[in-house]
């Protein structure tokens, strides 16, 4: 059964080709254990200060610091609120 980008039928084939261009340049960034944990710590120390603070956004944040890289996003309170370098856009 197909998935993903290959589920798209035929007769879309202009969608499958915007959407390849726009993944095409991006990188695949896996988490470490590292990252894993300082996302963990991260979730942790935000629940005790009486707040949320999502898995997917923790380990975003997390891989970001262990490769000290800045996180683009529209969310900047979530990661600035993590302490990692953030760029903001619109």
């Amino acid at each position: 059964m197909p998935s993903g980008i290959n589920a798209f039928p035929p007769g879309q084939q202009d969608h499958v080709r915007a959407i390849r261009s726009l993944l095409e340049p991006l990188e695949y960034i896996a988490t470490t254990p590292e990252a894993a944990r300082w996302g963990g710590e991260s979730r942790l120390r935000r629940h005790r200060e009486g707040g949320k603070l999502g898995l997917g956004d923790a380990l975003i944040a997390g891989v970001a610091t262990d490769l000290g890289a800045t996180v683009v996003t529209r969310n900047r309170p979530d990661f600035a609120r993590q302490g990692v370098a953030v760029l903001e856009y619109a």
